[in-house]
């Protein structure tokens, strides 16, 4: 049972740690172009209801939305510092 335990846990680590990247600022905005694009198809295409697409629609848009936050914060660098 303890054999077990250390691997959930081990495992477990390294999935959250994994994870790290796409908790960033180009992670979200990859994933929320992923969610505008399963939104537009999933309301074109009419397999699912129409609120399950526009929940996809507005949370692609949010993560996408990253990338106006994500480019104003480099804006803000005094003159002679560059990322």
């Amino acid at each position: 049972m303890a054999l077990v335990r250390r691997y959930e846990v081990t495992t477990e680590r390294s999935v959250w740690s994994g994870l790290g990247y796409h908790l960033t600022d180009p992670g979200l905005m990859a994933w929320g172009l992923g969610q505008l694009l399963f939104g537009v198809l999933a309301w074109r295409s009419g397999v699912l209801p129409n609120w399950v697409a526009v929940i996809g629609i507005l949370g692609g848009v949010a993560g996408l939305l990253t990338l106006a936050v994500y480019a104003e914060s480099y804006t803000d660098l005094p003159t002679g510092l560059s990322m």
